[in-house]
């Protein structure tokens, strides 16, 4: 009897020890994905307010030694030299193609992907969804950028989405920013880094697009022009860092096949981003099957002012972000300011998408050279810094554009 009591009491101290065991793995599980969840919390915060130094680190420790491609100072995006023309060209004149996808040749290493929450999440862009959800967050069609060819850009006829910008591109900075608070900068740790080695055309990685417009109003003898703080909270993009206005992404309107082909023009898409981050239109529902109306207003204003030569869109040129990879179209749309004025009679100083850098009772700021100066070392997008860095080069030829 004695006996079987010890045996008894001895299983059941083994039961217990491996449930106290069991529990305790749990619950070394549950602190483990509760810090790597605050941890995660921590490197998005550092993303929305230190996007720019990041950066400019991110260059300097890994340096471009792509014989593909370049950057300067000038346009602080990856490019090519035919990538940029020499002056600003009537946006009329760029020829937008399409062709057959061909998939992925540069993937990414998995070895070297974050954890992102404990690996809880595989993707960057369900982590962001679950945990540090902007406001605006949406599964959209995109179009895909394959070449770029002087005044030409070729896209995939295969539509993409808006979240494989940010889990092959926008992951990129999450990377850096998770090596920066673990102070391992290492040449060749990254995916960034073997992107750098092996990316010659956009084709050989997944690459969408955002058309960055930067806003030039002629008083008749002078420019000034409207930049944007983004919010930290409002999108899952840049937020948090100056950056030119308007801008988003290059997609159709909505899921309608007119709209896939018609929206398949830079100009529609800088419109469209016009009535919504400076006329305050809503933000259409591009996941339905309604075409988008562009006989209404605004638009029928700005198209009306454009054949008039009140309003003069240029093309400047395509980079890549050179932490994300994802491509940026740099436009400038100058308007004389009667012109602007007459189409957004009120002035703005906050979007839905954060602060609009303006004069409260006149639109935009004198394009001096302290305003200028200010963006330079500011929190600034790359895409932003790119288009100040081209107009100001330019200003002579956009005060000039009128005449």
């Amino acid at each position: 009897m004695n006996i079987f009591l010890v045996i008894f009491g001895t299983i059941v101290g083994i039961v217990a020890a491996f449930f106290g065991i069991y529990r305790g793995l749990i619950a070394w599980k549950k602190w483990k994905i509760e810090r790597s969840v605050i941890q995660f919390k921590q490197i998005r915060k550092d993303i929305k307010e230190k996007r720019a130094s990041l950066r400019r680190a991110a260059l300097k420790l890994s340096p471009i030694k792509s014989i593909h491609l370049n950057i300067n100072d000038d346009v602080p995006l990856l490019a090519k030299e035919t990538w940029l023309p020499q002056k600003p060209i009537p946006l009329e004149n760029v020829e937008l193609k399409v062709e057959q996808d061909p998939g992925v040749k540069i993937g990414l290493s998995t070895q070297k992907l974050p954890s992102y929450a404990g690996g809880k999440y595989k993707k960057y862009s369900s982590a962001i969804e679950d945990l540090d959800k902007p406001k605006l967050f949406v599964k959209r069609n995109q179009y895909r950028l394959l070449r770029i060819d002087d005044t030409s850009l070729t896209f995939s006829l295969k539509l993409h989405s808006y979240f494989d910008k940010i889990n092959y591109g926008e992951y990129l900075v999450y990377e850096l920013a998770h090596q920066n608070r673990k102070r391992t900068w290492i040449q060749g740790y990254s995916n960034r880094d073997l992107l750098l080695k092996q990316l010659q055309e956009p084709a050989d990685y997944v690459i969408l697009c955002g058309v960055t417009t930067l806003t030039i109003i002629h008083d008749g003898e002078d420019l000034r022009i409207i930049m944007h703080l983004r919010g930290q909270n409002e999108t899952a993009y840049a937020m948090g860092t100056y950056h030119a206005i308007p801008a988003g992404e290059f997609q159709p309107s909505s899921l309608a096949t007119v709209s896939v082909e018609e929206d398949f023009n830079l100009w529609k898409n800088i419109m469209r981003e016009y009535a919504e981050e400076i006329g305050l239109m809503e933000e259409y529902d591009g996941n339905n099957a309604v075409p988008f109306n562009y006989q209404v207003e605004p638009f029928i204003s700005i198209e009306d002012e454009r054949r008039k030569n009140n309003i003069r869109p240029f093309y400047l040129g395509t980079g890549l972000d050179p932490i994300t990879f994802q491509g940026e179209i740099l436009t400038a749309v100058v308007f004389k300011e009667e012109t602007f004025n007459k189409i957004f009679p009120k002035v703005l100083t906050k979007n839905l998408e954060g602060i609009i850098i303006t004069d409260k009772d006149k639109w935009g700021r004198q394009f001096t050279q302290e305003e200028y100066d200010s963006y330079r070392e500011a929190n600034t997008l790359a895409a932003g810094e790119a288009v100040l860095n081209i107009a100001w080069k330019n200003r002579q030829f956009f005060k000039e554009c009128f005449d």
